[in-house]
């Protein structure tokens, strides 16, 4: 994720919302992992939008509360225009937002990639 505000969030962040869509779940692994990671950034987006992240083991405590709320609405534009992307494609539209192409084990016409060589979020 790139952006002059992309640094407000964490990977933190983004695992906590990982869990909190795996706790509420219990049949995830019954689903493809582009899928979980989906609903993962819906959910994401959802707490950006509300401005508010619980922490995945204190839910009074807000993940969101140190990051002013101008850089949370910088996000939430670009968010915008991902979310809308990812809910109008493949599941698999979420790698080019999140990963580097190397790194996918498919690619969005089904294909096997060439083996990455390094895997790393953008």
């Amino acid at each position: 994720m790139q952006g002059p505000n992309w640094n407000k969030l964490s990977d933190f962040h983004l695992k906590t919302t990982i869990m909190a869509v795996l706790k509420d779940d219990q049949k995830w692994l019954e689903k493809h992992i582009e899928e979980v990671f989906r609903r993962s950034i819906e959910k994401l987006y959802e707490c950006i939008t509300t401005a508010c992240l619980p922490h995945f083991h204190d839910e009074d405590l807000n993940l969101f509360d140190d990051i002013d709320n101008n850089d949370l609405e910088a996000v939430k534009t670009r968010m915008d225009e991902i979310v809308i992307d990812i809910r109008n494609n493949s599941p698999l539209t979420v790698k080019k937002y999140f990963l580097i192409e190397e790194c996918c084990t498919t690619t969005i016409d089904g294909k096997d990639p060439p083996p990455p060589s390094s895997c790393n979020l953008m």
